[in-house]
């Protein structure tokens, strides 16, 4: 009887031993970068959801044979959260922005702290930063460069923190509950920060030396009845000249809605929004001198998503599910090169890439 109640404790043990193994972050090698030039400038995009499949069929609605960023392929990304091998985009923006894995629905945050930012270390270094989303600024990927909470979902808690952050620039999308517009306009305003709530309303603060804009018509204007939306390649023209200066600046760009619409299983509305995050990254590659430094990437893969062989096979039966899927995503970088084990990269090497790149020790 004793021998039995030993091994079934030390079976226990080993139960436990293997749960925290399986959960605990990974020790990485840190990759290195090598620039073109003197970087000064740093732009992230993340097409949120994109995965090699969507740039495949994009290209083939819009007949398109190849892409400038194409060119820049590196590699893949590894997705996975701390605690589950199919990330949410909380958890793939953390890693992203601060170089730990945590788990899913955390934002910037795990075991009781905060994580230090990518965007407020570029702050402290004297750069400027900007976040553009054409999501609500709350939502989970725009959170996790800029702002903590224990749960993607205490949107008081990640809007103190972009309160609090120092960021330069916010542009983002409103619904009809913002509470960027009602609860806490006067809370920016106090904090510095011009708001604007349209195009019109951005122009006329270009000069400001802070600026949040949360606009209602952030979406793609391929397809019907699109022509008076805000456009992501405008407002990332917006966002350099904004941010323009001496030091140098951090910007991060998502296009949100490829995720969003391949969840509704929305083949064409998800394609026109990755072929909005083309016209954006070809803006930044005009934009980009050897002084700027661009990196395209997505959080994860939405919909497993099948490669069609013809325009006529894209239909929404391309989509093998409704949600997240654990494969690898793109990886295109310009303006420098990246030295690596292999071809794949986890996600939490974004963080350190962009350091190198900044100079930040």
């Amino acid at each position: 009887m004793k021998n039995a109640i030993k091994i079934a404790a030390l079976l226990l043990i080993l139960c436990l031993v293997v749960s925290v193994c399986a959960c605990a972050p990974t020790s990485e090698p840190t990759a290195a970068v090598t620039a073109v030039g003197e970087v000064k400038n740093v732009i992230l995009f993340i097409g949120d959801g994109m995965g090699d499949n969507h740039i495949a069929n994009c290209k083939t609605m819009f007949d398109l044979e190849s892409l400038p960023f194409e060119a820049d392929l590196w590699g893949h990304v590894s997705t996975r959260a701390l605690n589950d091998p199919i990330t949410d985009s909380a958890a793939a923006a953390t890693a992203m922005a601060t170089g730990q894995k945590v788990n899913r629905e955390e934002v910037a945050y795990h075991d009781g702290k905060d994580l230090t930012l990518i965007t407020s270390l570029a702050k402290q270094a004297g750069y400027k930063v900007g976040i553009v989303t054409t999501d609500v600024l709350n939502g989970a990927t725009p959170s996790g460069f800029s702002a903590h909470a224990k749960n993607r979902d205490n949107r008081r808690d990640i809007i103190n923190s972009q309160l609090a952050s120092g960021i330069d620039l916010f542009i983002g999308e409103s619904t009809s509950t913002d509470m960027y517009r009602t609860t806490y306009r006067q809370s920016f305003e106090d904090k510095g920060y011009a708001f604007a709530t349209d195009w019109e309303g951005m122009q006329a603060a270009k000069d400001e030396d802070k600026l949040i804009a949360t606009l209602d018509n952030v979406r793609s204007d391929y397809g019907d009845g699109r022509d008076d939306h805000v456009q992501l390649d405008d407002l990332v023209r917006f966002s350099h000249e904004f941010l323009e200066n001496d030091k140098g600046y951090f910007l991060m760009v998502e296009s949100a809605h490829i995720d969003k619409y391949s969840s509704d299983l929305d083949l064409d509305n998800t394609l026109y929004e990755v072929r909005t995050l083309f016209d954006a990254v070809q803006v930044a590659y005009d934009l980009a001198e050897e002084d700027t430094a661009v990196i395209v990437t997505a959080d994860h893969e939405t919909g497993s998503l099948e490669k069609a062989e013809s325009k006529k096979d894209l239909t929404n039966d391309l989509y093998g599910q409704d949600y997240h899927s654990d494969a690898d995503v793109p990886l295109y970088i310009h303006n420098f090169t990246l030295t690596a084990e292999g071809t794949v990269i986890e996600n939490t090497q974004i963080f350190h890439i962009c350091k190198q790149l900044l100079g930040i020790e």
